[in-house]
């Protein structure tokens, strides 16, 4: 049978509303940056300058308290931690919590260590710490100073990441952890760099700021001397030191502290026994490249470097060559190795949401305020619990002489509801005593509800006299407690008392010496004796340079220029990028005329790819003027003495895409003449003055204008005189005569 035909079904065309917005793309990446910026800014890079912390620090010792790894705990899994961390506070990888907790442990990074690391938790060599598997930690005893009576209500609390959990906004900090300990950070167009200080030199710069809030910043530089590295040292620029704690930026040169002894056969020994903070936890990196400067034969005065380090202390032995300056090599060693450092520092901090620079007065206001205000909420907090209490206490003690009295309504009640109206009101209805004057003593009642529950909560064995004797001595000391916190909360003085004392408390117990020296020494350069005589600097076609030590060959044609100059001179070389490299002409090897010397980009910061157009002594090409012509017909003319700089290589002419110098040469003579050629065999002749000088980086001017795929093939800078002059073009020679005299900027000429 045939298939009967199936029936479809006729849809309807949908119809999708759309409402479309036009939004610039602009306008969305500045607003999705500004965010990204905003988040760096505040949740990740930069600390809050009333803890001292990032919000990572932060949440790593927040999650050690809520997990109970307290100081006199036991230790537990880093894993464990980090975890925690992770899960509720901090979601931005393992890592990068693990490492910020480790850092917090390193006693050769931090000044007061807030965590205690059980296990391998890096060197100051630059092991890496063990994964957090292997290791375990708890909360230190100094960390208790940043957390203590967090439960007091003493800080905002805010949502964490998913709403899930409440983390503070801010640690109740008691100590000035900022500066103590110091951080870094880099955020968006902006870092902080806070060196660490001495505990016991900030806890009484904040002491002086209590006691005397105009303090000035001299005052308070009397105590805080500068920066006080883990590792020692010497700070060396004590005079620049003022503008870290004035402006918040500023800069410390930090120098190793060596000893100088005697060694065996005449030798001399230095023994580096504190290094510069930037090599802590990258000390062997310090040895190594002190060892790779002996190698390369940079420095020559050493014969021998070890580390000797130990668990007793650091130990790098260095052995000096018999014979050997100890002094000059000293600042040798400062200057070219590791054992001085300079940092740079940035005090920037978030106050109320918004970066600031800090100096070191205005910090200390931040703190101080920080400080009134978390122990103004810590006495706000007892006080009425402090009342509570005494409340109770008050009930228990009235209740004592009239006991025979409330076992009679307890006895006599039908409910625990009708025993309390009786206990709050003196409501005896529908209470069975057995003695009337019970009955009367029970109307007299009007204890409040909390005490009146105290008393049904009470114990028989509160009755005896000791108890009663307790109870009353407990009730004398909270009311001196209470008439305490009154008394703080009214009068500032007995606030700041109380912060004193926890300073104190701190210092006591965690104060210790300064670690790094402080003084005024200037790093000395020793100028290598160096021998000064005439030379001549011989330069071959191919680029190949030498001082020529003999007679020269005057039958060489490859010979490009001779100079005769000085040994302390130096070579400019302009090159075809625009580039004028310097080369030292004592750094010229020396050879015959038969020898082929080495080449220029060799011996210079020249790319291989460069060409040397032009090449002159420095202490003459400063009395002259130099002219650049570019391939695409762009020319200017440079004062030499701008070529005079220390660096190897600069801008001499900023040069278009795709362009190149065409020649480089000397003008400074005022009747000389420019005569150009171009690929299309057209020639102009201008006066070189019409050109006008600039500056190293600038574009310059058109000298002669061509033609799209035409460039400047020759350029020819000539002095005119009387007698008749030949140009040498690139398919005949003409006379200057027969070359018509023209402006620049014109398009030249074809000459049959």
């Amino acid at each position: 049978m045939p298939r009967a035909k199936s029936k479809t079904k006729e849809t309807k065309p949908v119809t999708i509303e759309e409402n479309i917005i036009d939004y610039p793309y602009e306008d969305e990446m500045k607003t999705s940056y500004l965010d990204y910026s905003m988040s760096v800014i505040l949740s990740r890079a930069l600390p809050d300058a009333r803890d001292g912390l990032k919000p990572v620090h932060r949440r790593i010792l927040y999650g050690m308290k809520e997990m109970g790894v307290t100081h006199e705990k036991p230790h537990k899994k880093s894993a464990r931690i980090v975890g925690q961390v992770l899960g509720l506070y901090h979601p931005h990888g393992d890592s990068s919590v693990y490492n910020a907790m480790v850092r917090l442990s390193q006693l050769f990074k931090v000044r007061i260590p807030l965590v205690d690391g059980h296990g391998n938790f890096g060197s100051i060599d630059g092991d890496s710490p063990a994964a957090m598997r292997y290791t375990e930690a708890r909360l230190s005893e100094q960390a208790q100073f940043m957390l203590q009576d967090l439960e007091k209500g003493l800080v905002d609390m805010k949502e964490n990441f998913d709403a899930s959990e409440q983390e503070p906004v801010v640690l109740p900090a008691l100590i000035p952890q900022l500066y103590m300990n110091g951080t870094s950070g880099i955020a968006v167009g902006m870092r902080t760099s806070i060196p660490p200080h001495n505990p016991t030199e900030l806890v009484e710069a904040v002491q002086l700021k209590l006691k005397k809030p105009k303090a000035s910043l001299d005052d308070l530089l009397t105590i805080v001397k500068g920066p006080d590295f883990p590792t020692g040292g010497v700070i060396v620029n004590q005079k620049e030191l003022r503008s870290i704690y004035e402006s918040g930026q500023g800069k410390a040169i930090i120098r190793s502290k060596i000893e100088v002894e005697p060694g065996q056969y005449g030798k001399t020994n230095l023994i580096v026994t504190e290094i510069p903070f930037p090599y802590s936890g990258n000390k062997e990196k310090l040895v190594t490249d002190i060892i790779n400067l002996v190698n390369d034969k940079k420095i020559t005065e050493l014969t021998d470097v070890r580390d000797e380090s130990s668990k007793d202390g650091i130990r790098i032995f260095l052995e000096v060559r018999k014979g050997v300056d100890v002094d000059k090599l000293l600042h040798k060693l400062y200057r070219l190795t590791g054992l001085q450092e300079q940092e740079s520092y940035q005090c920037l901090a978030l106050v109320d949401g918004k970066p600031k620079m800090l100096g070191l007065s205005e910090y200390l206001d931040i703190f101080i305020k920080f400080q009134k205000e978390i122990y103004t909420k810590k006495y706000q907090y007892l006080l009425p619990k402090a009342h509570a209490k005494r409340e109770l206490l008050e009930g228990l003690m009235g209740a004592i002489p009239v006991i025979e009295s409330i076992i009679e309504v307890v006895r006599g009640s039908s409910d625990i509801k009708q025993m309390k109206d009786c206990l709050m009101t003196g409501n005896t209805d529908g209470i069975t005593f057995s003695l009337k004057k019970n009955e009367k003593t029970a109307k007299a009642f009007h204890f409040t509800e909390r005490q009146a529950q105290a008393i049904l909560d009470m114990k028989l064995q509160k009755l005896g006299r000791l108890e009663r004797l307790q109870l009353e001595q407990e009730y004398d000391a909270l009311s001196k407690e209470i008439n305490f916190y009154e008394e703080v909360l009214s009068d500032e003085k007995k606030l700041v008392r109380e912060i004193n004392k926890v300073l104190n408390e701190f210092k006591k117990k965690f104060g210790n010496a300064r670690m790094t020296d402080i003084v005024n020494q200037e790093t000395k350069v020793f100028k290598k004796e160096v021998k000064i005589e005439d030379v001549s600097v011989q330069l071959d076609k191919f680029g190949y340079v030498k001082i020529l030590e003999g007679a020269p060959d005057k039958t060489d044609t490859n010979v490009r220029e001779t100079f005769e100059v000085k040994s302390n001179d130096r070579l400019v070389v302009m090159t075809s990028d625009g580039m004028a490299v310097q080369l030292k002409v004592e750094q010229i090897p020396r050879g015959k005329a038969k020898d082929k010397g080495k080449p220029l980009q060799v011996l210079t910061a020249m790319d291989k790819t460069e060409a040397p157009l032009f090449v002159y002594p420095l202490s003459e090409i400063e009395k002259e003027t130099v002219l650049f012509m570019t391939k695409q017909g762009m020319t200017k003319r440079v004062e030499g003495k701008e070529f005079t700089t220390n660096r190897a290589s600069i801008v001499a002419h900023k040069l278009e895409e795709e362009d190149k110098i065409a020649f480089a040469g000397i003008t400074t003579d005022a009747k000389t003449e420019i005569v150009l050629e171009s690929n299309d065999q057209k020639v102009l002749r201008f006066k070189a003055s019409e050109i006008p000088l600039a500056k190293r980086n600038a574009k310059g001017v058109v000298a002669m204008k061509l033609k799209d795929g035409d460039y400047i093939r020759t350029t020819e800078t000539i002095i005119p005189s009387k007698k008749s002059i030949q140009v040498s073009l690139t398919n005949k020679t003409l006379t200057l005569d027969e070359i018509e005299l023209s402006k620049r900027a014109r398009s030249g000429k074809v000459y049959k």
